[in-house]
């Protein structure tokens, strides 16, 4: 991944001092708004955080996104959580998984050790933890959609070829999509077998030979069955050239051929220790950020082929790469990020937005090596099952930098309105003015609630005389209700 971004701090509000701010409080308990949260939030009492200026919430009647992307997570072969994590991890709104995961795919032979899956690691191979034939069957009875990446560093497009036969004819499985190699700005054993593979080689490939290396796989993949939908690039990882090249480059020698181009999304970066939380949040305002980079991928991808249908994926996204900043991937201090990726995710064109990773050391994933939730799972858990099929975008007056809000809307004979919030100001609450916003509050609206002094996400009531909420510093609620956005 690229080197990490200096980052702005989020923007303080102007701090309201005690005597006013108990004056406000007192306002709004005399005309009756109250909200069932936990005690300590900030949203009661003369003790609690500043309040910024009031904001105004207003929600677009008009759908902008109809069929908004498919949020999923990457799954690794070289950790197997059991049947137990495996039940966790089918979320009613995780609908897409990429297997074998990231780096891994790139050397993970799917057919080796009799069907279990050999792992190499500079040239030794040892049996993966758990098959590809297990996922197949795990995925297939959650009715779940695939990425499958087939290896491309060792450039050999007969073997990928025999991995279609063996998934869609052997397994009788057949991915969403065909995903060819993993981030080739960082391959260093390019055409090299891996058995021959050590550490100290240096065999980088270009974007014009990895563009020659899809075609070829195309061709010998498609031989197999000429239905199946193909990306092109798996991301393009840290390299020299910048991304756009490689999407360019890769679309021009394949155009039509291709169903897709994925990236990879970590705004952070590798980060760096020290970095603190507020610098951190900043990224997600930055150039590596996905309001930034979608657009500058999808014009690739157009200038490339103006007359090609070729979908835009985020088959990885988190905050930041390495271990530089475990520290804060680790805490609840992730939560909000991801929050706040979430809801940019879902008002831009992109057709899946998958996180990095459901298992693993890496901590910013779902759960442990050891298979122990962390606190990204219970967003998950709590706060994405809600989100309705309509994404409307959500404008706050004024803008605040460190504010992000989105709704959604599900349809039927029961139809509910949601409102996701997130504050990342780590100081100041945010008083939303809801009245009037479109959106349609009532006795049965709830709060989903989760602060960083609260062990875990709250639910309740919430009830407002005048619309209008309080979110404490450092949160994100979840407003939902019977009814429809207008």
């Amino acid at each position: 991944m690229s080197a990490p971004l200096p980052h702005a701090a989020p923007p303080r509000k102007h701090s309201l001092s005690l005597l006013l701010l108990s004056l406000f409080l007192g306002f709004l308990f005399l005309s009756g708004v109250y909200f069932a949260l936990p005690p300590g939030t900030g949203n009661s009492g003369t003790g609690g955080p500043p309040v910024t200026v009031e904001t105004l919430v207003n929600v677009s009647s008009n759908a902008t996104n109809e069929t908004p992307p498919l949020l999923g997570v990457n799954v690794r072969a070289d950790v197997y959580g059991g049947p137990t994590l495996l039940n966790k991890a089918a979320l009613p709104e995780l609908h897409m998984f990429r297997w074998p995961g990231g780096d891994l795919s790139e050397r993970y032979d799917m057919m080796g050790d009799n069907g279990q899956g050999t792992i190499y690691t500079n040239g030794v191979g040892a049996p993966a933890p758990w098959s590809t034939a297990q996922f197949v069957q795990w995925c297939g009875s959650i009715h779940c959609q695939a990425i499958f990446t087939v290896p491309a560093e060792i450039d050999n497009a007969t073997y990928a070829a025999t991995l279609v036969s063996y998934v869609e004819e052997g397994l009788g499985f057949h991915p969403t999509y065909w995903e060819i190699g993993n981030e080739p700005g960082l391959w260093t054993h390019f055409g090299i077998p891996w058995n021959d593979w050590t550490s100290s080689q240096q065999l980088a490939v270009s974007p014009s030979q990895y563009a020659g290396v899809v075609h070829a796989y195309i061709a010998a993949m498609r031989a197999v069955d000429p239905t199946i939908r193909i990306i092109g690039l798996g991301g393009a990882g840290s390299n020299s050239v910048s991304e756009d090249v490689w999407i360019q480059q890769t679309v021009d020698a394949n155009g039509a051929n291709l169903s897709a181009i994925a990236i990879h999304v970590y705004p952070a970066g590798a980060g760096y220790a020290g970095e603190g939380t507020a610098e951190i949040y900043g990224s997600l305002g930055s150039t590596q950020a996905l309001p930034s980079v979608v657009p500058k991928a999808l014009k690739a991808i157009r200038s490339a082929c103006a007359t090609c249908n070729i979908s835009l994926l985020v088959d990885e996204f988190n905050a930041a790469t390495g271990t530089a900043l475990d520290g804060f991937m680790s805490t609840y201090a992730l939560v909000p990020y991801l929050a706040a990726e979430v809801m940019q995710g879902l008002t831009l064109n992109i057709t899946s937005l998958d996180l990095w990773v459901l298992q693993g050391g890496y901590a910013g994933s779902l759960f442990t090596t050891t298979g122990n939730p962390r606190p990204t799972y219970a967003f998950f858990q709590y706060f994405l099952p809600s989100l309705g099929p309509a994404v409307h975008p959500v404008a706050l007056q004024p803008a605040l930098p460190y504010a992000y809000a989105v709704a959604t809307q599900s349809f039927g004979a029961n139809p509910e309105a949601v409102l996701m919030v997130a504050n990342l100001n780590l100081t100041s609450a945010v008083e939303l003015t809801l009245g009037g916003s479109g959106f349609p509050l009532s006795g049965s609206t709830t709060l989903t609630f989760w602060g960083g002094a609260a062990s875990g996400p709250t639910t309740g009531t919430f009830a407002s005389a005048n619309g209008s909420w309080i979110l404490p510093p450092d949160s994100i609620g979840l407003l939902s209700t019977p009814g429809t956005l207008t």
